[in-house]
């Protein structure tokens, strides 16, 4: 799935050795999840499911046909209506297709599956994109923002206030406006408490303007001089980051 490749790729993660070691450990580890023609399928452990998410994501194009899905999951040696995905299988699935729907859109690709796989955490799907230090927060970074992961540098990311840039063309008396951006990862509870904790707004004040940039893409959250809006901002920042949600902040001089 490109929308998946794109996304890892951005997170640092070689796509190639990411599909030879799912391949080579689906073969070698996971054979006893597939059953002679005769029996039933029993797909006995969860890691089935989101295994076959990944290998599609990693490089399988026809996943949703029915001959291929079934080999995918392992089950190509089974009949087709003994074939059942597991419960992990089915969550990642239904996590993100309510998640895009809750965005508003109407298509589910293989980048929203590939950040509603990381909910399952003792998945070792998700361990073999741990090992590339890919990290759900990585993900959705990048779907949102567009901002690639520098391998080894996880840290410098997404400052919302650059200082240098800022430093030319305001001076340290100039009233600067505070922006937050909406995004379709943040949860929104998460915004009103950054606009009470950083922002000083009682909860209805914070949920009206939570609901504002929700509707409106962006929202001023307070007017401040310049010293205290690039504190605040990257104050915001730093705790989105540490919560790892997608949450940018930013600032515009008056």
């Amino acid at each position: 799935d490109q929308d998946a490749v794109a996304v890892m790729r951005a997170c640092g993660v070689d796509v190639d050795l990411l599909r030879q070691e799912l391949m080579h450990y689906i073969d070698a580890e996971l054979q006893n999840l597939v059953h002679p023609a005769s029996e039933e399928a029993k797909p006995t452990s969860d890691a089935a499911g989101p295994f076959a998410f990944l290998r599609f994501l990693a490089g399988r194009q026809n996943f949703w046909g029915p001959k291929e899905a079934r080999k995918t999951l392992g089950f190509e040696n089974v009949a087709s209506e003994e074939a059942k995905p597991t419960s992990s299988f089915q969550r990642v699935l239904r996590r993100a297709a309510i998640h895009v729907q809750s965005s508003g859109r109407e298509e589910v690709t293989g980048a929203n599956v590939l950040v509603a796989l990381f909910s399952e955490g003792e998945s070792n799907a998700v361990y073999f994109l741990q090992e590339q230090e890919m990290t759900r927060f990585d993900a959705v970074i990048y779907i949102v923002h567009g901002i690639v992961k520098v391998p080894g540098k996880t840290e410098s990311r997404g400052t919302g206030a650059d200082k240098g840039a800022l430093a030319d063309t305001t001076a340290s008396d100039a009233s600067c406006a505070v922006y937050l951006l909406n995004d379709d990862y943040t949860p929104m509870d998460f915004v009103v408490q950054v606009l009470e904790k950083f922002f000083d707004k009682t909860r209805q004040e914070a949920t009206q303007l939570m609901l504002q940039i929700h509707r409106m893409g962006m929202a001023v959250c307070g007017i401040y001089p310049y010293v205290l809006a690039v504190a605040k901002v990257n104050l915001v920042m730093d705790y989105a980051r540490k919560n790892e949600h997608p949450l940018q902040c930013t600032m515009e001089k008056e």
